[in-house]
């Protein structure tokens, strides 16, 4: 892999050498092909992990199931988990999940997601939700941001939140 990327093999005993061939793999057209079979190869479960999660946020949805399926049974929970994630943040920017049921579910997202919502959607019923109920500062503010500066509009929903009370009803906004 490293002769066809151009590169001197190092020494590929240490991680971080086999991690920066990964990197330049990733990045390069020519590499994925070799990159699949190495990580299927790969001893360290937190390098082939790491390379896996990378490269299904870079291929197409049908493709991201057979790079999950290079890891061990017991080693796929997070990269199923990005996976899935990366789905409903397609749904998300294609418009298929509206503001209202982002507010339903959007508690049961990880940090990363609702951060990678307000940094990718257009809509801005959606910003609005998530600038109202993301956990992190950071995705409220990303959010915020966005909303302020740029003229996205939204009309085909209405400015809903529902967010549980502490009686456990649904507080909704207008």
């Amino acid at each position: 892999m490293s002769s066809l990327l151009g590169e001197q093999a190092g020494e590929l005993g240490s991680d971080h050498s086999r991690w920066q061939l990964y990197l330049l793999a990733m990045e390069s057209d020519c590499g994925c092909e070799l990159l699949f079979k190495a990580v299927g190869l790969e001893e360290d479960m937190a390098l082939a992990s790491a390379v896996v999660v990378r490269m299904i946020e870079r291929v197409e949805k049908r493709d991201r199931e057979k790079w999950i399926m290079q890891l061990p049974v017991d080693q796929r929970r997070f990269a199923e988990r990005r996976a899935s994630e990366l789905s409903v943040l397609c749904e998300v920017v294609d418009g298929a999940m509206g503001a209202r049921e982002i507010s339903l579910q959007m508690s049961e997202w990880s940090d990363w997601l609702q951060l990678r919502v307000a940094g990718r959607s257009s809509s801005d019923s959606v910003l609005a939700v998530v600038e109202e109920l993301a956990r992190t500062k950071r995705a409220r503010r990303v959010s915020g941001e966005r909303r302020n500066s740029s003229n996205v509009a939204d009309l085909t929903e209405p400015l809903t939140f529902h967010r549980p009370s502490g009686n456990g009803q649904a507080v909704a906004r207008i």
